[in-house]
């Protein structure tokens, strides 16, 4: 079962670990800007359009 944040492809000289911390860095590095977050937060209609967001943010960072 694939999912987008599953790594697809490990180069030779890297790790699938290594490439999924590089991953959740760069992930957390754009969408943990003042403004994106900001954008983020500005546009949740409700509880469970929240709750999505963090379960796809859950489903990003494992």
């Amino acid at each position: 079962h694939y999912f987008v944040h599953d790594v697809g492809y490990v180069p030779q000289g890297l790790t699938a670990k290594k490439l999924k911390n590089l991953q959740r860095q760069a992930y957390l590095g754009f969408y943990l800007r003042p403004k994106i977050l900001w954008n983020i937060i500005k546009e949740i209609k409700d509880f469970d359009h929240l709750t999505r967001l963090l379960h796809r943010f859950y489903d990003a960072m494992t």
